[in-house]
């Protein structure tokens, strides 16, 4: 696995479920990458027939801050938060 210089964050594209959508990257559960994005769509709440509905829309900060859903509860875990 690459990793960025310096950085012990993965390379995006050593990541098999990076899929380019017009120019946005959509990165399935990549802790690292959520960390660093601009903005974050959560779906869910669950997965299949459970989910499906945007549960969050925001930075990563917001995110973290509220803990509103359980990508949100895990990504705070992961920064530290």
């Amino acid at each position: 696995m690459r990793t960025e210089r310096e950085s012990n964050v993965p390379h995006a594209a050593d990541s098999h479920d990076v899929i380019r959508v017009h120019g946005a990257r959509v990165n399935k559960h990549h802790q690292a990458v959520m960390a660093h994005a601009d903005w974050i769509i959560d779906l869910g709440p669950g997965a299949g027939h459970d989910g499906g509905r945007i549960v969050f829309e925001g930075t990563p900060a917001d995110l973290v801050a509220a803990r509103s859903t359980l990508t949100g509860e895990h990504l705070a875990a992961y920064v530290g938060a």
